[in-house]
């Protein structure tokens, strides 16, 4: 049977780092440390992150657009500063630092095949030598490209980062007297720190570990400033910045920090990222309930996705489109999206995004009151994510399965989808009896409480996602 521990905030643990609780809160999580390893290694991460804070403190900033929502002692209120680093050394790098770009980015993919294995990739990075520039810019294109498609797989992504991170430091200690060597200039180890950081950031964003995201953001943003970034990184960060202030019901700064980002990307050609900032304004838009306005900045991101073959990006905005329509009553057009989709997804190219889009489908049936439909895609949802490993997408799959065929009034295949779900659950462990129990007795007689099975059903969801990430 899993642990019922309740574990403590991230916040919490931030705040009780910086002596920011009350001495009776302090002493209680204090005491809950003593207790949960867990809990220890996030605050042990907590501290590394308040000691990178407090190192990149300093440093001015300029006003390069507006800051509406955003309070002047945000750390996002302004852009900070890129001061210029010696242009005579900059200079004189010239051809060598290209080379070396080169053969990093020929390097790169070998180290994301080995970030694959989680297992092994700290010995594999071990095998690098901090200190040429080819390395420096492998480890860098690695964590950005990471990023791109950290939807994917978010643990590992994590797992990859932390591991650069320690690479890192490990150049620190073997190179603490060349601060400013050649490859220092051509790849600063603060640069590759933010790096790091971001894509933490990015994939604490997929976990739902929103004020834990929101600290690595505060580094990486600094970090590229000191590192001699350009304002091209320092979008990267506030696109995701934008992202997380849009899922905490932040509305109004996000808007501003995707506005902000999508400027950049624009004057710089990055239609891709430029969309990735619409979508994070039409979250926000969303949150203001300006559902019309939402509507248009994913319909706007949609071919451009596609056109790039970002299908996680892609997916995420038809989730939100659909999201929009159901909640402006256009069930019939939420419905048609996701049949569009559906008819260009190749199950053998598209295979690991296809569960997604079936899903958001059932959803979709669900709200327009198909629910044979619903069930019968939210049952090809399972068996696809099954196929890809995905246990607990596949079993939040077949609970939303389940729902379908009670509400369509065929109890008996509801019952019988609940017991095969139960089997399942029970042989892993990843689901409290009590829940089950709940879903059972929602089932139970000729008339089926149809709104404790969609609370009870969504509380399990949440249970299972959070048992299978840690179990």
């Amino acid at each position: 049977m899993p642990s019922l521990i309740t574990h403590l905030e991230d916040f919490a643990i931030l705040r009780y780092v910086t002596n920011d609780l009350p001495p009776e809160d302090s002493r209680a999580v204090a005491d809950h440390l003593v207790e949960c390893s867990e809990c220890g290694t996030t605050r042990a991460e907590i501290e590394q992150l308040d000691v990178e804070l407090r190192q990149l403190a300093a440093g001015g900033a300029m006003d390069v657009s507006s800051a509406f929502g955003l309070d002047r002692n945000d750390p996002f209120y302004q852009r900070p500063e890129i001061p210029t680093r010696g242009g005579g050394a900059h200079r004189s790098l010239g051809l060598n630092a290209i080379t070396e770009s080169a053969k990093g980015q020929t390097l790169a993919p070998v180290i994301l095949k080995a970030a694959r294995e989680p297992q092994s990739l700290a010995s594999f990075l071990s095998t690098l030598d901090p200190g040429p520039g080819e390395h420096r810019f492998a480890v860098l294109y690695a964590l950005h490209e990471a990023g791109r498609n950290s939807a994917e797989d978010p643990f590992q992504a994590i797992v990859f980062a932390r591991s650069a991170l320690d690479w890192t430091r490990l150049d620190a200690s073997r190179g603490a007297e060349r601060v400013y060597d050649e490859a220092d200039l051509m790849v600063p180890r603060v640069a590759l720190r933010a790096q790091a950081h971001l894509l933490l950031a990015i994939a604490c964003l997929w976990t739902n570990r929103y004020s834990r995201a929101r600290a690595h953001l505060i580094v990486a943003y600094r970090g590229f400033a000191v590192g001699g970034g350009d304002e091209t990184k320092l979008a990267f960060v506030e696109l995701a910045e934008a992202q997380r202030r849009a899922l905490s019901h932040e509305p109004l700064p996000a808007i501003t920090l995707a506005r902000r980002a999508r400027e950049t990307f624009t004057d710089r050609g990055l239609e891709d990222y430029a969309a990735r900032a619409s979508v994070a304004e039409g979250l926000a838009l969303y949150a203001l309930n300006r559902d019309e306005d939402a509507l248009r900045a994913y319909l706007e991101a949609l071919p451009i996705f596609e056109r790039h073959q970002l299908w996680s990006n892609y997916v995420g905005a038809l989730n939100s489109l659909a999201t929009s329509l159901t909640r402006l009553g256009r069930h019939d057009e939420a419905r048609r999206e996701y049949a569009r989709a559906l008819r260009h997804f190749s199950r053998d190219e598209h295979r690991y995004w296809l569960g997604y889009v079936r899903i958001g489908f059932a959803e979709a049936l669900v709200a327009a009151g198909r629910f044979a439909e619903a069930a019968m895609s939210a049952a090809r949802a399972a068996k696809v994510f099954d196929e890809c490993r995905l246990r607990a997408q596949s079993l939040i799959a077949m609970l939303l399965e389940v729902e379908s065929w009670a509400r369509h009034g065929d109890l008996a295949r509801a019952q019988h989808r609940l017991r095969l779900f139960w089997v399942d659950v029970e042989r892993d462990g990843h689901l409290d009896s009590v829940v089950l129990e709940d879903l059972a007795a929602a089932l139970s007689g000729a008339n089926p409480n149809f709104e404790k099975l969609a609370s009870v059903r969504e509380m399990a969801s949440a249970q299972i996602q959070e048992r299978y990430r840690t179990g």
